[in-house]
């Protein structure tokens, strides 16, 4: 029922004045659709919005790969410690083994638990940027009883494939 609401809202704004064209590109790279429909002024709304989701993304994406990683780590720590718990004859070297092995369960748990947390979050901020960008970012305003200059010929997005250069260019001037 959830999906039903959304796309229906989607598909709304999309039909009383949304902007696709801003939806895709920041699809493709979070804010780079409010980027394009800001006036290449730094201190634009659209291109402060932009920024921020930008940056916004990147903190959490950041943060969902490094809990990832602890929480590798912290796997690892304790199949270490039940390896060595196996090959131990004292009571005394059991416990202090087991101590260790419950720090590493805690802290594997708590890594587990903020990966989950900034997954939620990158998603978050990448499903506000589309829908902001679709529904929520305005288009440039009119000069002189005529359309500015679009941002579009400053912003672009390219796929090259050459025999030696494969990749992804976006590029945007302000």
């Amino acid at each position: 029922m959830k999906y039903i609401l959304v796309i229906t809202l989607l598909a709304s704004g999309l039909v009383f004045g949304g902007n696709p064209d801003l939806g895709i590109k920041s699809a493709i790279l979070p804010g780079m659709g409010q980027l394009s429909a800001g006036s290449g002024e730094f201190l634009n709304k659209n291109t402060l919005k932009g920024l921020g989701i930008m940056a916004g993304f990147t903190v959490c994406l950041h943060n969902t790969i490094r809990f990832i990683s602890l929480k590798e780590s912290y796997a690892e720590q304790t199949q270490t410690y039940d390896t060595k718990n196996d090959q131990v004859e004292f009571y005394d070297e059991r416990q202090a083994i087991k101590t260790k092995w419950d720090e590493a369960y805690d802290n594997y748990q708590n890594a587990q638990l903020w990966s989950y947390v900034f997954l939620g979050l990158t998603a978050a901020v990448y499903g506000y940027g589309i829908v902001d960008a679709l529904l929520f970012t305005g288009k440039k305003e009119m000069q002189n009883g005529s359309a500015g200059q679009s941002s579009l010929s400053k912003t672009g997005l390219s796929l090259y494939m050459k025999d030696s250069h494969k990749g992804l260019q976006v590029y945007h001037s302000f």
